[in-house]
């Protein structure tokens, strides 16, 4: 059965930065400036608000996008009239090239106001990709706005939630997730999850990821540690792997029964730890397991590792991400592709890898699978593709059959004796 794509719909919201050099020329300390448009039409979808390869235009013709003209292409105009930003004041639908889907998205407008501000501003640019746009002057225009909630208990499955800072240097906090606890003295298996969205935008705290983790904490009996980390590209890459590592630390400090989080060391089995993450947060939960297998994580023993619609190189993302992260060492940067000496010494027993069909991402996926394989890791590895599904599609219907059996496959995985 053919499913219809969502309408995903963004405001206006802009956060501006000032930089102290143009970005990127070194990783800079940013301070944010008070000026902030408050959204008003928030949609709370996950990374997939935008398709991959999508190609947006701002207003520079009274037709849509897709009927632009051949001389405008052959005369090299639409390079300088590319942006992931739309600015047209209607809501045109057009074909977002996707070699694996069809689906279409349309998003709502901004204000006059807004516009005028973007279009003058436009020669200024230092930068523009699908998800923020940087200007000479260093502030930063997000295209997605990262809305988020406060933690609160979910009474229909018991599921409780509270929110603690692990670094008040760097910011870095947590989101725990506490199930129904029915015997105080079983000690339950920890997942320690890291969310997506580019490595730019999304949180832990967004409504979506915080209606993800209960469900699957509910389901699969588990504590849950979600991370919210910095953002690029005011925070340049390595910031996220840092302080996903911080808190991973910070996790496995509760071993002995004396961490700062009662709990974590009243309810968590720390020789039962499974680090997990989607898209960005994939690559992210790959890099930290590699760590651990290089350094060690005293404390904790990290059992499996899930990787949902993981992102690494290999689309039309790379360049992006290595804007993201000024000191990378190129498209062979082994958070960028993993090498396969790295994939050799993942500290852990299983992986457990997620793809969609129509997701732009699915033959990264499989790569994965594949060279996970054939690195000489001693572990077992297993792939799930879900047929006709998008990436992310697992954040926006938790009632639907396939996220209900990913979630259920989540649960087997972790429990599985």
């Amino acid at each position: 059965m053919a499913i219809s794509a969502p309408r995903c719909w963004f405001s206006s919201v802009f956060s501006s930065y000032r930089y102290p050099t143009p970005f990127p020329c070194q990783p800079p300390i940013l301070r944010r400036s008070i000026s902030t448009v408050t959204p008003t039409a928030i949609n709370h979808r996950s990374h997939c608000m935008v398709a991959p390869n999508a190609i947006n235009y701002r207003k520079i013709s009274p037709i849509p996008p897709n009927k632009i003209n051949k001389q405008q292409k052959s005369a090299g105009g639409l390079r300088e009239e590319k942006s992931y930003a739309f600015r047209d004041r209607k809501c045109w639908k057009r074909d977002l090239r996707v070699s694996q889907s069809t689906a279409f998205r349309s998003f709502s407008t901004q204000s006059q106001e807004d516009d005028e501000e973007m279009e003058s501003g436009n020669a200024d640019v230092a930068y523009d990709c699908r998800f923020f746009r940087v200007y000479k002057d260093g502030r930063v225009h997000k295209y997605h706005p990262t809305d988020k909630i406060p933690s609160s208990d979910h009474p229909q499955t018991g599921v409780r939630s509270k929110d603690v800072v692990v670094s008040s240097e760097t910011g870095v906090s947590v989101r725990l997730f506490l199930p129904k606890i029915d015997d105080p003295d079983k000690k339950l298996p920890l997942l320690f999850y890291i969310h997506g969205g580019g490595f730019s935008f999304l949180s832990a705290f967004s409504p979506s990821y915080d209606s993800y983790l209960k469900s699957l904490v509910a389901e699969a009996n588990v504590i849950g540690v979600s991370v919210e980390y910095r953002l690029a590209p005011e925070n340049p890459i390595p910031a996220c792997y840092d302080d996903s590592w911080a808190a991973l630390q910070w996790v496995a400090s509760h071993a002995d029964g004396n961490g700062p989080e009662p709990w974590l060391n009243s309810h968590s089995d720390m020789n039962r730890v499974f680090i997990a993450g989607d898209s960005a947060g994939g690559n992210i939960a790959h890099t930290l397991a590699v760590r651990v297998g290089s350094i060690g994580l005293p404390g904790a023993k990290v059992v499996g590792v899930v990787l949902v619609h993981p992102y690494f190189g290999g689309t039309v993302d790379d360049e992006m991400w290595l804007y993201m992260c000024p000191t990378n060492s190129g498209l062979e940067d082994p958070r960028l592709k993993p090498a396969a000496e790295d994939l050799a010494r993942l500290r852990c027993e299983r992986v457990l890898i997620f793809v969609a069909e129509k997701d732009h991402l699915r033959e990264i996926g499989w790569r994965y699978y594949e060279d996970l394989k054939k690195s000489g890791w001693k572990g077992t590895v297993e792939i799930v593709e879900n047929h006709g599904e998008e990436h992310g599609f697992h954040l926006d219907n938790l009632t639907g059959d396939q996220t209900v059996d990913l979630i259920a496959r989540f649960e087997s995985f972790i429990n599985k004796d």
